[in-house]
């Protein structure tokens, strides 16, 4: 007997520019942290709701890409931790998951970042399974 797997809602939210390093983010002072985290967070909720994501009531498995467009070496893989926890949030204010504890968000998985023709960083957001 052969079973049709379900397919899975995704969506792809990009946006052009450089996340901080996670060492860099660390030394800031904690209101240019907080204004770091807000900017990031309102541009992946306008993302979100540009791109009409649903809510998620079975909870979301987030990817994050980074690209960038020049430096050696690149970032490490999970530098982008900072800004990925902002970007998570803005899909909380957008109301398509309504939390970002582990009941909502089931993966986090972070590709390691690439060289390309722009900086960038990528949210790729799969409906989580029941």
């Amino acid at each position: 007997m052969m079973v049709a797997e379900a397919s899975l809602r995704q969506w792809e939210l990009e946006h052009e520019g450089r996340p901080k390093p996670a060492n860099e983010y660390r030394r800031l002072h904690h209101h240019a942290r907080a204004d770091y985290d807000r900017e990031w967070r309102q541009v992946f909720w306008a993302l979100a709701k540009r791109a009409r994501v649903p809510k998620m009531p079975t909870g979301v498995m987030v990817t994050v890409v980074q690209t960038c467009r020049r430096g050696t070496p690149l970032p490490d893989t999970g530098a982008a931790g900072p800004t990925a926890k902002a970007a998570i949030d803005g899909l909380v204010d957008a109301g398509i998951i309504p939390d970002d504890g582990p009941d909502w968000v089931r993966a986090l998985v972070f590709v390691a970042p690439c060289h390309a023709d722009r900086d960038r960083l990528v949210l790729l957001i799969e409906e989580a399974e029941e």
